[in-house]
């Protein structure tokens, strides 16, 4: 969760990482403000007997911004020696933040690793010694999950799926298939299932008319499906995109 109070301001200036972070750092838009302290004070502590800690959005420790934050601190050396896992911030002041926190500690002392995990944002801390504390404060091995657009295995790679580009035109809601289909019932030949994600992950039900195998003689049977395409057909060809209107060309 990147700070509510600051978060504006990295999405304007996407540039600060190239000043400092390490060279090579992807997806430096992505990547807090905070981040640079890390990176900052392990180059500055060096081969030093010292511990650096830090108070930080917990951001820094999940999703993509693990890797490109703490790999190249684990490779000069560095580990982490104790961390206060996800805690929310608080203080006397009227306008609270409503920020979640982290405290990271790292070193290259041979301590034994200690981790003050919190069931909730609001309970008081459990005190654990964890064999190894990685980046992601688990108690597991340093494995850093890096983003990629390419399958890790030899498997198709997944494509755009199925764009109708249809102003709505060819989907329903279950009510609006079953209105539909009430005044023209030829069309249930051509509608089939449609999955997209808030239907995957929400369970909801969408229904897609699909009309690329209609003959003439099917066209015939469903005038409002007619008027669908000739919607569709309209819309296409009235966008600003050249594929998109192109497209308008062939729009069943």
């Amino acid at each position: 969760m990147k700070c509510p109070r600051f978060s504006h301001l990295l999405r304007r200036n996407k540039t600060w990482g190239t000043s400092v972070l390490p060279k090579g750092t992807k997806n430096v838009g992505n990547i807090d403000y905070v981040a640079g302290w890390f990176i900052k004070a392990a180059e500055y502590m060096g081969d030093h007997t010292v511990r650096t800690a830090f108070v930080s959005t917990n951001s820094v420790v999940q999703g993509e911004q693990v890797a490109n934050i703490w790999y190249p601190i684990t490779q000069l050396g560095f580990h982490i020696d104790f961390a206060h896992d996800t805690f929310r911030w608080a203080n006397e002041a009227s306008d609270q933040a409503h920020v979640f926190c982290v405290i990271v500690s790292f070193s290259k002392q041979k301590v034994t690793p200690r981790l003050f995990h919190y069931e909730t944002p609001d309970s008081n801390p459990m005190d654990l010694h964890p064999s190894h504390l990685n980046t992601y404060l688990a108690d597991a091995p340093d494995i850093f999950v890096w983003n990629r657009n390419r399958p890790l295995c030899d498997v198709p790679v997944i494509g755009i799926g199925n764009k109708p580009i249809d102003d709505g035109n060819y989907l329903f809601t279950e009510e609006e298939k079953d209105e539909y289909l009430a005044k023209e019932p030829f069309a249930s030949n051509f509608l089939h299932p449609w999955v997209g994600s808030r239907e995957f992950l929400q369970g909801k039900k969408r229904w897609g008319l699909w009309l690329g195998d209609a003959s003439a003689e099917d066209f015939k049977k469903m005038p409002l499906a007619r008027k669908r395409v000739k919607r569709v057909q309209q819309y296409r060809a009235a966008s600003t995109s050249a594929p998109t209107r192109k497209l308008a060309d062939t729009p069943s």
